[in-house]
């Protein structure tokens, strides 16, 4: 198959605009531009899209698949299918996340657009995409388009694979807001639903009500562990300040940015939402993670709850043995005893989170080196 993948030239944005054109047309575009698109939109699409390219070509990357056997006059130059990648490797606190998209509402929108429904759809890609992942480290698919003629030729596949790799090197999920049409393609090559967006084309004038999902791919394949000992693990994202206080033989430090990647299998449910709950709090951000519990506890980006909230007093954790089973008292909420089945490592990393919840990060280091024999 003459199918080839290549990262897309700023010379191509014409080209990949208009193809972009053709594969939507018949759906979200053609609400977009009831009229159709001129040169204005055109030239105003283009030229934000390559702005936000240039002022940040880590974050946005843009893919190409051509097709070698086509003519060299080939009005779109061969281009068969283009996709528009964004990449999050770190967590964005609530403030950043807003700072973005106030920078991203700046330019407005584009001439000769259907504004009502373009804030309705872009608004409620936003409100979606905070509840679903909140600032948690992820890959975004924010574009993917073939162009009808070459649909079936494995194009949207080739771009996705190439999506995987760079998510899996990362140890991201990937998230995307699929329509009907791209549905199929997703699910088949791991994306989950997650949910679903409140909007009905049919408000707007549309025959359909192109219901869109939102979809995710859990992270696979992720950084290189150290000191796992082949246990299966459990991957949370933390921050840096916690990272450093909890080390040991169970926990690997692997993200590109120094945060805490993974947790062992052997620690319980109740033990990395207490964790969780700590970085939570160490980041001033405690007052929502409850909220987004209620609303998706299977895809809360930061586990937190009644759990969580119970292990977070500052009284230390004890590990005891009476006939090889779990004893806890809770005078104040707190569990008081771990079962000797977790060892000292996770009664160790227990302990440095509630430091952290209390406020007593400084002094849990020294803690920690001290081995909390006796906490």
């Amino acid at each position: 198959m003459p199918l080839e993948l290549h990262p897309l030239q700023e010379s191509d944005m014409g080209v990949a605009y208009e193809l972009m054109w053709e594969t939507f047309k018949p759906d979200i575009m053609g609400l977009m531009y009831p009229d159709g698109i001129n040169d204005a939109v055109r030239e105003w699409s283009n030229s934000n899209s390559l702005a936000s390219w240039r002022k940040d070509s880590e974050k946005y990357k843009k893919n190409k698949v051509i097709d070698t056997d086509l003519p060299d006059d080939d009005p779109f130059n061969k281009i068969v299918g283009v996709a528009d990648w964004e990449f999050y490797p770190k967590y964005r606190s609530k403030e950043e996340r807003e700072k973005s998209n106030a920078e991203s509402e700046k330019d407005g929108l584009p001439p000769k657009i259907n504004e009502t429904m373009m804030k309705d759809f872009i608004g409620q890609l936003g409100e979606a995409k905070e509840e679903q992942l909140g600032g948690q480290p992820f890959v975004y698919l924010h574009i993917l388009a073939t162009h009808p003629k070459h649909h079936r030729r494995g194009v949207g596949a080739m771009h996705l694979r190439w999506g995987f790799e760079q998510a899996e090197k990362l140890g991201l999920p990937v998230y995307l807001e699929s329509s009907p049409m791209g549905r199929p393609l997703y699910a088949r090559n791991g994306f989950e639903i997650k949910g679903w967006l409140p909007f009905d084309a049919r408000k707007y004038g549309s025959e359909k009500e192109l219901p869109h999902a939102l979809m995710l791919r859990p992270a696979k394949g992720e950084q290189k562990r150290s000191g796992l000992k082949g246990e299966h693990v459990r991957r949370i994202h933390a921050f840096t300040a916690l990272a450093t206080v909890i080390e040991n033989e169970h926990i690997a430090m692997m993200n590109v940015d120094g945060t805490l990647n993974w947790i062992s299998a052997s620690f319980s449910d109740e033990l990395i939402q207490a964790l969780n709950a700590a970085v939570v709090t160490s980041n001033g951000d405690a007052a929502k993670a409850p909220e987004r519990l209620r609303k998706s506890p299977d895809s809360a980006p930061i586990p937190t709850g009644p759990a969580a909230s119970r292990a977070l007093p500052g009284s230390k954790c004890r590990r005891t043995r009476r006939g090889g089973r779990n004893h806890r008292k809770k005078a104040d909420g707190t569990p008081k005893c771990i079962s000797s089945s977790q060892g000292g490592e996770t009664v160790h990393s227990r302990d440095a989170a509630l430091a952290m919840s209390s406020n007593d990060a400084a002094a849990t280091p020294e803690l920690l080196q001290n081995r909390l024999e006796t906490a």
